[in-house]
């Protein structure tokens, strides 16, 4: 392994252990928009996702649970926007494969 290997697989080892700490710490936070934004009056809908892969040039579907406010909270010219908070189990669930077919991978 030469030099320039060697750096690039440090910072490569380095870039890997912030993502890990990043998620810890986001799995850990409570809500960070809760205070401005409460959902919790707000009620759960099943939703279709439609997914698009640039790799593979493709559309899929999946099902998720997300919240989202009935009123916009901004519009433009051919557009609303609405605030939305998806809800999803967590990628260890056994009954959630979708996160894998999507490249995540859970380390331990």
């Amino acid at each position: 392994m030469n030099p320039t290997d060697a750096v690039k697989a440090e910072r490569k080892r380095r870039m890997v252990e912030l993502l890990h700490k990043a998620a810890s710490q986001a799995v850990q936070e409570e809500d960070p928009w809760k205070s401005c934004f409460d959902t919790s009056n707000t009620p759960a809908e099943l939703v279709v996702r439609h997914l698009y892969d640039p790799v593979l040039q493709t559309w899929s579907t999946d099902e998720t649970i997300v919240k989202m406010e009935r009123a916009p909270f901004t519009h433009g010219a051919m557009r609303f926007c609405y605030r939305l908070k998806k809800r999803a189990t967590l990628p260890n669930s056994a009954t959630n494969h979708r996160f894998h077919k999507h490249r995540y991978v859970r380390s331990s």
